[in-house]
């Protein structure tokens, strides 16, 4: 006999997990993602068959006069399991007032969100949301549709003309601008820094929701081991920064071969007054160059959105090697 568990609380939570063994969501994380309910499939035995996190208190506006639902966490072993869970979770949504809901998203987009679509034939990549080839057809099954698309790029030519590129960073110096490697030491104080120009940059994207300057700096610290300097640039006028670039080794290489020669573009950032002028062209060529010297042959421009000025930039370097997408429908 099988039933569909709603927990709502930490402690709920604690006492589910120590009395079935299910690790997939732990009290931590319900408090730190803000996450209002998750959604267990039991089975006889115990066994958990599928499961999702919601949120529907301090989520994006979207669609335009609709409450939005969100599902995240989601995972099914079989497509039975798949649309007794989907089917509770827009009914759970839609009796806090949602009359939209979006999936796979972990809250927002500051967190693991979108789903394989095409997976092609490179191996998933460091940082890169994954999921079995089933999941996607399991919304669709459950009346969902794309409601955005997404690609990464690999580029292997990392070569570039540099004169052009050269003269701009001439100008740029003679305007006050300036590109630093960011410092490692202290790192939580570049975040600090960055916080704001990150924030600004994003604003405008799609189902952007405002990150508290605390869980951006928890979040991008984590990825401090993996950071090389030389990799990650700041540019800065007057002493605030006006752009950003975070290229990042893909360490999962390291589970197939004995080197790393792709380096992930994971952010471009570049500040809205300072649009226009190459700057993010500059950004990356300098990336690139900076990536053969150290020894790189291969770079993914990572999880585009397909109308994002960063796609149009991409496209100048690389092919398109996978694509993602979001989906969402109407509950009421």
């Amino acid at each position: 006999m099988s039933k569909l568990i709603k927990i709502q609380d930490r402690e709920e939570m604690d006492r589910f997990g120590s009395s079935t063994g299910y690790a997939e969501m732990t009290s931590d994380q319900m408090k730190s993602q803000q996450v209002d309910a998750h959604l267990i499939k039991l089975e006889s035995g115990s066994r958990v068959s599928a499961s999702c996190s919601l949120w529907w208190q301090s989520t994006p506006a979207y669609p335009p006069g609709h409450r939005l639902g969100v599902i995240g966490h989601y995972a099914a072993d079989a497509d039975e399991s798949a649309a007794v869970l989907i089917k509770g979770a827009c009914r759970h949504l839609a009796a806090q007032g949602c009359s939209y809901a979006i999936g796979p998203m972990e809250g927002n987009t500051w967190r693991k969100y979108r789903m394989i679509t095409q997976r092609g034939s490179e191996p998933v990549f460091f940082l890169e949301p994954d999921n079995p080839d089933s999941w996607p057809f399991h919304f669709l099954n459950a009346g969902f549709a794309p409601i955005a698309t997404y690609f990464s790029a690999l580029n292997t030519g990392l070569k570039y003309q540099t004169s052009k590129f050269e003269a701009l960073e001439k100008h740029l110096v003679q305007a006050g601008i300036h590109i630093r490697s960011i410092r490692l030491d202290p790192f939580k104080g570049e975040l600090a820094h960055l916080y704001p120009l990150v924030s600004n940059c994003f604003k405008d994207n799609f189902l952007f929701t405002p990150l508290p300057e605390s869980e951006f700096i928890t979040t991008y610290h984590s990825l401090k081991p993996y950071i090389d300097p030389e990799l990650a640039l700041i540019v800065e006028h007057a002493g605030r920064p006006v752009g950003f670039v975070l290229g990042i080794p893909d360490i999962l290489q390291l589970n197939r071969k004995s080197s790393i020669d792709t380096m992930i573009l994971k952010t471009l950032a570049v500040h809205p007054g300072y649009r226009g002028c190459g700057l993010g062209h500059l950004l990356i060529a300098k990336c690139r160059s900076k990536a053969m010297d150290a020894g790189f042959s291969r770079l993914i421009f990572a999880l585009i959105k397909t109308d994002n000025v960063s796609g149009k930039i991409s496209s100048h370097y690389a092919r398109p090697i996978r694509k993602y997408s979001l989906f969402g429908r109407r509950i009421i």
